[in-house]
């Protein structure tokens, strides 16, 4: 209040200014006879100090301004105001910004009164729909949607709040460009991705250990079925065109004579060995190209793939893939031997498994044989020799041998040699074994055939140049 009167004793207008410095005078006045009246004990100062204070409060009593309780100035009427507020402007405008506050407390003050008679309306109006809900059933799926809908209204306020917080950092470019948004998706998709494939891969590998353990047990060959068997091609992922093979001797992989399952995917040969504890191999393609043949093993037949023969089911599927054993008698005892074929180092298969390579990649095998180093044997004697190996060792069937002994020798009579070398080389060939003597007679068909058809082409050619002399 002390503030309101000074800020207008300041800022005020002049006739507000003098109103006010009489009414402080007149207080000033009546203070001072009482202070003389007490000191000087004189009936003058007493009666001018009564005077003054009758005067100060008839004056004080119709003043214009009343500070209220909320701090808002009202208008007392039949008095123009003095000062406004803040003590300053011109008194119409003082007067509506007056109206205008005392409308909003009056406003402040009902609403409270508003909401609460609003409330107990709607409490009348739900306790008379429930009595009646008690009579109709129906009635109460309805009252419980609008009070579902009331309590939506009410938090819709808390979701505009929301939304206008989020336009506002839009607006203030907190959030950042789509281009970037998307690019950091793209790349926290592409590491998750990695990481997922790294998880499965290695999740699956431990899901087959585990099936495997829990099918097979503790040995997959002495437990193997049809249905396991199916199972475990799945499990692995093993192509439709897969071939049977067996591995004789693996050293980098710790195998040795071990039944398995190969097939070629993304420029890899795959190998399931079928183990006690089934597992995967692989090698590049690229690398495998020839299977060298390492000849004359000695073995014992009771030491001879006896993991395989527990089994009935393992038997049956792997037998045409054995070995084909050779018996040799040295120093008057009979030996076993068999034949291995070697791919990309230490891969030693079996010859049964040789075929089934074959099919998948393009192998040329090839054979170190001393006797015909020594003899240096022509091309076509080593054909020949390569071809009745493979014949021995069941690689080639004897349809196929015929075939390529007569592709040798057709060869043979075609090539620019002289007649006493071919027949020099055909009479090796027959005395060596490589080419059985019933071939003689077709070896020298072919070659007639051949010297026929080149005199024939001479004699057309002479024919063709004395027409056109």
């Amino acid at each position: 209040m002390f503030q309101k009167i000074w800020n207008t004793l300041l800022h005020g207008e002049s006739r507000t200014k003098r109103f006010l410095i009489s009414v402080i005078g007149l207080g000033l006045a009546t203070v001072g006879c009482l202070v003389a009246a007490i000191i000087t004990h004189s009936p003058l100062f007493w009666i001018a100090s009564v005077a003054a204070g009758l005067i100060t409060a008839a004056v004080t009593r119709d003043t214009v301004l009343v500070v209220s309780k909320d701090n808002t100035v009202k208008k007392v009427p039949g008095k123009k105001a003095a000062a406004g507020r803040t003590g300053g402007g011109s008194p119409p405008e003082q007067e509506k910004e007056e109206e205008k506050e005392g409308k909003r407390g009056k406003k402040e003050k009902e609403a409270p009164d508003r909401e609460e008679a609003g409330k107990k309306e709607t409490e009348r109006k739900e306790s008379g729909r429930q009595k009646e809900d008690g009579k109709k059933p129906g009635r109460q799926e309805t009252g419980e949607k609008e009070s579902g809908r009331q309590k939506a209204d009410e938090k819709k306020p808390d979701r505009q709040k929301a939304d206008r917080k989020e336009s506002g950092r839009e607006e203030a470019g907190e959030k950042e460009p789509d281009r970037q948004k998307a690019d950091r998706k793209k790349a926290g998709k592409k590491r998750t991705d990695r990481k997922k494939t790294r998880r499965q891969e290695a999740e699956e590998v431990l899901e087959r250990e585990e099936a495997d353990e829990e099918e097979l047990g503790e040995d997959a060959l002495a437990n193997m079925t049809e249905s396991k068997l199916k199972n475990l091609l799945v499990r692995y992922k093993v192509k439709q065109e897969h071939v049977p093979v067996i591995i004789d001797l693996c050293v980098s992989e710790r195998v040795k004579q071990c039944p398995g399952f190969a097939w070629v995917v993304g420029g890899s040969l795959k190998i399931l060995l079928v183990e006690s504890k089934p597992r995967l191999i692989e090698r590049p393609c690229h690398a495998l190209q020839v299977l060298e043949v390492e000849r004359g093993i000695a073995v014992r037949a009771s030491n001879e793939y006896t993991s395989l023969r527990k089994t009935e089911l393992m038997n049956l599927m792997f037998t045409p893939y054995l070995p084909r054993y050779h018996q040799k008698t040295i120093g008057g005892r009979t030996v076993l031997l068999k034949n291995l074929y070697v791919l990309d180092g230490d891969m030693k298969f079996s010859s049964g498994s040789v075929n089934g390579l074959r099919k998948l990649l393009p192998l040329r095998i090839e054979i170190n044989d001393r006797r015909m180093q020594e003899q240096e044997a022509g091309s076509y004697s080593k054909e020949l020799f390569l071809t009745s190996f493979l014949w021995q060792d069941s690689i080639l069937s004897l349809k196929d041998y015929q075939k390529e002994v007569e592709q040798v020798l057709e060869s043979m009579a075609a090539a620019d040699i002289s007649y006493n070398e071919f027949e020099k080389e055909l009479s090796e060939m027959i005395r060596s074994g490589l080419l059985p003597a019933e071939y003689r007679k077709f070896a020298y068909a072919k070659r007639e055939e051949r010297k026929a058809e080149k005199e024939d082409g001479k004699g057309k050619k002479k024919g063709r140049k004395e027409r056109r002399a």
